[in-house]
């Protein structure tokens, strides 16, 4: 899975809540809840809007020695602007994700599931990870099941559309057809 999350730009905040201290922890798991709503996406980088939001998010810290190891447990639902009709859609979302956090010196040679961050590092800033795994969970377009969509609008549009009639095809084109 490629992550783009490291990419967004400093200053792009998701909240306190999201910065993540690892520094003064035990080596073992530690667990944290987090309840995710419209807020969290209300920080003008969507360009969905987002109506409504009720997620929860497991996140547990698995700190060893040499690495951490990241775990994220979500589950819940989204409320969006449905792709077809325009009117609201819950999406629901039920994923798991994992991220390794390595230490360096040095170069940051980051990977798809690897991060690596400086040693004098004592914080990991979670909101982008979060933010991109939750789209991430999401299907590619937000639809109704069929039947469920606005009737009105969906007549509207069927007004609209131009009918795919081969009618319309000039004459000169239908020799065309025949060639295979």
């Amino acid at each position: 899975m490629l992550t783009f999350a490291p990419l967004m730009k400093k200053g792009e905040s998701f909240g306190k809540e999201f910065l993540i201290p690892f520094g003064g922890e035990k080596l073992g798991k530690h667990p944290h809840d987090f309840e995710i709503g419209k807020a969290f996406f209300d920080s003008g980088i969507s360009e969905v809007e987002v109506l409504n939001a009720a997620i929860n998010l497991l996140f547990i810290l698995e700190k060893q020695s040499a690495m951490l190891t990241l775990h994220f447990n979500f589950d819940g639902t989204i409320t969006v602007p449905c792709d077809r009709c325009n009117a609201p859609v819950e999406i629901p979302i039920q994923s798991s994700e994992k991220l390794y956090v390595k230490f360096s010196q040095g170069g940051f040679d980051t990977t798809d599931e690897v991060i690596t961050i400086a040693d004098s590092e004592s914080h990991i800033d979670l909101g982008p990870y979060v933010y991109e795994f939750i789209w991430l969970a999401l299907p590619m377009k937000f639809v109704h099941d069929e039947g469920e969509c606005d009737q009105d609008v969906i007549d509207q549009l069927e007004h609209y559309n131009p009918d795919d009639e081969d009618d319309n095809i000039d004459p000169r084109w239908d020799a065309l057809k025949n060639l295979k």
